[in-house]
């Protein structure tokens, strides 16, 4: 997948939500939305114009999803549904390019609201998306991807980001796709200096940052040398990515108690999954991986034995030497 670098839509919205929480699988079950958040940027200019809408999902809101975002059935009591706001957030987004983290999880559960309306809109009929996980996973092959994660690789702030909400984080994702697919567009923030030359002031947009994609070899030695990393600091949820997650068996041991342990097959799964995710084209990348791996282990093997040998033929000659000089 190519990055989304082309302005299709001069029109982008930057949006989020906020949920009463989720099914174990991702998707939306019987689970709501209580915040909307959206951000508008225009022609790559963040314009100033958001739209937040609080809406009583007519449910109560899951500890856990609560433990995220702290937003109460209390404070959404009196908040309108969803059909009510449905007229106001379809006007807004219509037409428009949504940018979303990982859209798949907000656009289910705006089609689910949808459905739930008995309307035939679905968001993909009304707007283009971009998923953002789609851009960062070309960026960054391999590594976090989370909003988070991004704001550290891209110096973004998110010093106010204390607890989730769908329009700051909608505001966050505003900034960290500009960095992402944006580059120095023009020499000055504004594309202005009165006091430069022509040349200071040209447009530099054409320019983009060659993205060096790293060899399924080099993509898997970083991805256990990442789990090793993790291993080492006693972490038991295992990423390569933000997707390919190893959760730790528990094994009981008594009296309530449990032991976390992570195999190597359960390691040998995940790598798997990561590199097929990576290289979906490539059925082999695997195996050749494996094979790699193998021949690699063979080579400092034999050089580990070379040295062995080689400091055991020394103390050999040592001792053949004190053995002579004591004879004489």
């Amino acid at each position: 997948m190519s990055l989304k670098y082309r302005e299709q839509c001069e029109r982008k919205i930057c949006l989020d939500t906020e949920t009463t929480g989720k099914n174990d699988d991702g998707t939306p079950g019987d689970h709501r939305i209580i915040e909307i958040g959206c951000v508008e940027i225009i022609k790559r200019r963040i314009t100033g114009r958001t739209m937040q809408l609080f809406i009583n999902p007519e449910r109560k809101v899951d500890e856990e999803a609560y433990s995220v975002h702290h937003i109460s059935d209390e404070f959404l009591a009196d908040k309108p549904k969803f059909a009510e706001i449905y007229q106001q957030f379809y006007d807004f987004i219509a037409g428009s390019e949504l940018i979303i983290h990982n859209a798949k999880f907000d656009v289910g559960f705006l089609n689910r609201e949808f459905d739930i309306m008995h309307s035939n809109v679905q968001v993909e009929n009304i707007c283009k998306v971009t998923d953002t996980l789609d851009i960062a996973r070309e960026l960054y092959p391999g590594q976090r991807i989370s909003l988070d994660a991004l704001c550290s690789k891209l110096n973004v702030d998110e010093s106010a980001r204390t607890t989730h909400g769908a329009l700051l984080d909608a505001q966050i994702l505003s900034e960290v796709y500009l960095a992402m697919t944006g580059g120095q567009e023009t020499l000055f923030a504004d594309g202005q200096d009165p006091g430069a030359s022509a040349d200071a002031r040209r447009d530099f947009s054409s320019i983009r940052t060659r993205v060096v994609r790293p060899s399924p070899f080099e993509m898997s030695e970083h991805l256990r040398y990442l789990y090793k990393m993790n291993q080492a600091k006693g972490i038991e949820h295992i990423g390569f990515g933000d997707e390919f997650l190893i959760t730790p068996k528990e094994i009981p041991l008594g009296e309530g108690k449990v032991k976390k342990v992570v195999d190597d097959e359960m390691i040998e799964e995940a790598l798997k999954a990561a590199l097929s995710r990576e290289y979906p084209e490539d059925s082999g990348v695997y195996d050749r991986y494996v094979k790699a791996c193998q021949e690699r282990d063979e080579k400092l093997r034999k050089i580990k034995q070379a040295k062995l040998d080689a400091k055991r033929e020394e103390l050999e000659e040592t001792k053949r030497r004190e053995n002579e000089q004591q004879n004489c």
